[in-house]
């Protein structure tokens, strides 16, 4: 909830002499001004740094200190009155976090012509909170207790600070695990860059011979940035007594095979079934996922068989 300025109603006599008091401070000398440099000039070098700059900030946090140092801190200009009533406005506008950046320009803007106000910190750091900005947020609720050190809600905001600290704590090791994640997709996705074929599987043939045959496609993997491709560039053939079998190169190969990109360990994309025989061509197409598991030395990788309804897993060597 945004915060409203207390205005202070004393006694007409006090009002006086607390102006009075005002005037002879910012005029004069100040505890902690350098060569008699007043309140005003400093405001005067704030407005004429760049926005966002460590020498903005310096100057706010030094304005802060001298204005506490004042009996009485001096009125919000109109022109402050008038940003601060835009960010509100803004506020009442948002409805998603980017829109909080439009009140949060609105409160900078404001806190560069009356960079006293308190509450002016405050709200900004609500705005940049909602907005997603913690790094920031954490800079102006540390900068309105600096500014109200007794304020009554000092504690929660020390709080809310805190709480918004293991927030930006948590954001960035879950993006670190994104990162490393990332590298070893990477890494898997380069490694599958190859001819590859299944071992031949062991069978017993008509005669009673035990004799290991082709037994799935031959592929090529290649990629293009994220994605992967991988084309038939052979299919299973094989005698007529089930003896000896090879890769055929028929009439139609290459053909695509699988398209898709690697994340997370997986493998998330489409396969082809290719029918072979007298010439190879694809009859229907599905959509696969499937994790890959690539042995240690890069020579071998287990998978699911796409073509299996019960989920098998498969082996591929490289050649």
């Amino acid at each position: 909830m945004l915060k409203r300025k207390k205005l202070l109603l004393p006694a007409l006599c006090v009002a006086v002499f607390l102006g009075m008091m005002t005037y002879i401070a910012i005029g004069f000398a100040l505890p902690g001004a350098k060569d008699g440099q007043g309140l005003s000039d400093y405001v005067s070098a704030l407005q004429a740094t760049a926005e966002g700059s460590a020498e903005e900030q310096e100057l706010i946090e030094k304005i802060i200190s001298v204005s506490q140092t004042l009996q009485a801190l001096p009125g919000i200009p109109d022109e402050a009155l008038r940003y601060e009533g835009r960010a509100e406005a803004a506020v009442q506008r948002a409805s998603e976090p980017a829109d909080f950046v439009a009140a949060a320009e609105e409160y900078k803007k404001a806190i560069r012509i009356a960079p006293w106000e308190a509450s002016y910190y405050y709200n900004l750091g609500l705005v940049l909170e909602k907005a997603g900005k913690h790094g920031e947020a954490i800079r102006d609720f540390r900068l309105y207790l600096l500014a109200a050190p007794e304020a009554q809600d000092a504690r929660e905001v020390k709080k809310k600070i805190a709480g918004l600290e293991y927030e930006m704590e948590a954001v960035a090791q879950e993006e670190t695990a994104r990162e490393v994640q990332r590298n070893k997709d990477e890494e898997l996705a380069e490694q599958l860059v190859g001819t590859w074929h299944p071992p031949k599987t062991e069978i017993t043939n008509s005669s009673g011979q035990r004799v290991k045959l082709v037994m799935g496609y031959r592929i090529k993997i290649r990629r293009n940035g994220q994605k992967i491709y991988a084309d038939c560039i052979g299919v299973p053939s094989c005698d007529e007594n089930l003896t000896q079998s090879w890769y055929a190169e028929e009439s139609g190969l290459p053909l695509p095979y699988m398209e898709g990109k690697i994340e997370n360990g997986e493998f998330i994309g489409t396969v082809n079934s290719i029918t072979y025989g007298g010439g190879s061509s694809i009859f229907g197409t599905k959509q696969y996922r499937s994790k890959i598991d690539m042995n240690w030395d890069g020579e071998s990788y287990t998978a699911i068989d796409p073509h299996s309804a019960e989920g098998k897993e498969y082996t591929m060597l490289k050649e």
